[in-house]
């Protein structure tokens, strides 16, 4: 990165105020979504560790086709931990 280059994190910030933030129920807790675009839904989900930024070069490509539904999946960016613990049986249950 050079001096040219924007700042990852107001990137992220600013793909992030133009997403709808959903939550619900996971155990006692809350799962968080962000939701982008219109048109046919997709969900996308990250892999097992990090958060919804996995998808932030593939949100502004997709997005103006398809209605995005982008997960942090219990336990990892901004969603709660699953109440059982976090195995893909539980994590599915919760």
């Amino acid at each position: 990165m050079d001096a040219s280059t924007p700042d990852p994190a107001a990137l992220v910030d600013l793909m992030h105020v133009r997403c709808r933030k959903v939550h619900t129920p996971c155990g006692d807790g809350r799962m968080v979504w962000r939701v982008w675009g219109r048109g046919e839904p997709v969900v996308l989900l990250h892999g097992g560790s990090g958060s919804w930024t996995h998808w932030f070069r593939q949100i502004p490509a997709l997005e103006g086709q398809y209605k995005l539904y982008v997960a942090d999946i219990p336990g990892l960016g901004d969603s709660d931990m699953p109440p059982s613990g976090y195995d893909a049986k539980r994590l599915v249950e919760s």
